[in-house]
């Protein structure tokens, strides 16, 4: 539902708007792609430590069975690994989230600069239903 509100709000978007829009992520792509890169690479790196490091597997887990053959090491190195990239996954979704919120911030903006701009109580409605909108 959100995400069609916003796609058909950027579709409907006026110069101002896509100016208004632009800005928000101008100020915060390198921020949030820097986070997501370093995620992922912190997790590669972890994954890519027994290849450097005297340790069987990316973490430090103890087994109560053997896990020296070949097959199990192997299965057990891949559940790690898949779990990091998880993990990794996991911590991106915090930047997917702030995206969402700056779109409401961006249009919150927008309504103020709308609201300076009331001469009727007709369009003072229409910016208090608009507001009601936004925070939905």
């Amino acid at each position: 539902m959100l995400y069609h509100d916003m796609e058909t709000f950027c579709k409907q978007a006026d110069d101002k708007t896509n100016i208004t829009l632009q800005r928000y992520v101008d100020d915060y792509k390198c921020a949030y792609g820097t986070y997501t890169l370093w995620c992922y690479l912190t997790a590669i790196g972890v994954i890519c430590g027994p290849l450097f490091l005297p340790q069987q597997f990316p973490t430090d887990a103890k087994y109560p069975f053997s896990v020296e053959q070949h097959p199990l090491k192997g299965i057990i190195y891949l559940h790690q690994s898949l779990v990091g990239l998880q993990v990794s996954a996991g911590m991106c979704i915090d930047c997917s989230i702030a995206i969402l919120l700056f779109y409401s911030a961006a249009r919150l903006e927008l309504l103020a600069k709308k609201i300076r701009n009331v001469k009727t109580e007709c369009e003072l409605d229409a910016c208090i239903k608009l507001h009601d909108e936004i925070l939905r």
